[in-house]
């Protein structure tokens, strides 16, 4: 047994409508308060050709992602270049545990149900990871727990381990009973919440356009075609820093409002 360095990725997100909060010295990306939900379908697309199951390389994946609609410039921008994802996972899925929460104020039955429509949902999407839910909290890969209510400004909260390489190798994923403006989560905002969360907990990070599931700012229930896209040619990528030059990245989508605070841990691999 030996101990092996990885990075710890903690980050903040919100359900509704509100005003950002202001950036912490720590460069904490902003969060965002619940006042109102509103919410409007998009159409479910993604990757067809089984391409996401193929990571050959990060310079045919920004190609690709030339001609599709996807964010993936965006999130290397705010991931500095690096892709972090899951290892190839379809003959043994990731093990997820979702914890039994009956006593916490404002549960309701269907919570459990709908993280776990949140995973199927994004596996789903063709990637080469699936999912199993387990009973043994102790043998699960991804946690996913529950509290009445986060700090301001929250619903959600997901914190992911991975490797030096970037492999990521563990996740917990804490879901709220309550919005941040104290109201109980209806079960549809709930789903919206656990499909942004699970998002994070497969390596993508936010972007800022709202018609898409991974804003901070969650105005949507499904998955974009840009989400599925995305998450399929982050799929295609190959671990760790992206060569300079491989992505155009434009520098006008003022990165500084979506900057994650990284630090260090250690585990035990």
């Amino acid at each position: 047994m030996h101990h092996a360095r990885s990075i710890l990725l903690f980050s903040i997100c919100a359900l509704g409508f509100g005003q950002p909060s202001v950036l912490d010295a720590q460069g904490v990306e902003p969060a965002y308060s619940t006042v109102a939900a509103r919410f409007a379908p998009l159409p479910r697309a993604t990757l067809t050709d089984g391409t996401a199951s193929r990571p050959d390389g990060d310079a045919s994946a920004v190609a690709l992602a030339a001609s599709l609609e996807n964010y993936l410039p965006e999130h290397l921008l705010v991931r500095d270049s690096v892709v972090r994802r899951w290892a190839e996972r379809r003959g043994e899925p990731v093990r997820v545990w979702i914890q039994p929460a009956r006593a916490i104020a404002g549960w309701d039955d269907s919570f459990g149900a709908m993280a776990e429509e949140a995973l199927d949902t994004w596996s789903a999407v063709g990637l080469p990871v699936r999912f199993r839910v387990v009973r043994d909290s102790v043998a699960a890969e991804i946690h996913v727990v529950w509290t009445e209510k986060l700090g301001q400004d929250e619903s959600g909260r997901t914190v992911w381990w991975s490797t030096s390489q970037g492999w990521i190798t563990r996740a917990r994923v804490t879901l709220s009973t309550h919005a941040s403006d104290g109201f109980a989560q209806t079960p549809r905002a709930l789903r919206a919440v656990a499909l942004h969360e699970v998002g994070h907990a497969i390596g993508l990070g936010h972007t800022a356009d709202a018609r898409n599931i991974m804003a901070p700012w969650v105005e949507v229930t499904e998955l974009s075609i840009a989400d599925r896209n995305t998450a399929a040619l982050l799929y295609r990528m190959p671990v760790g820093r992206v060569a300079a030059g491989s992505a155009s990245v434009a520098e006008d989508d003022a990165s500084g409002k979506q900057r994650a605070k990284r630090s260090r841990s250690t585990t035990r691999e």
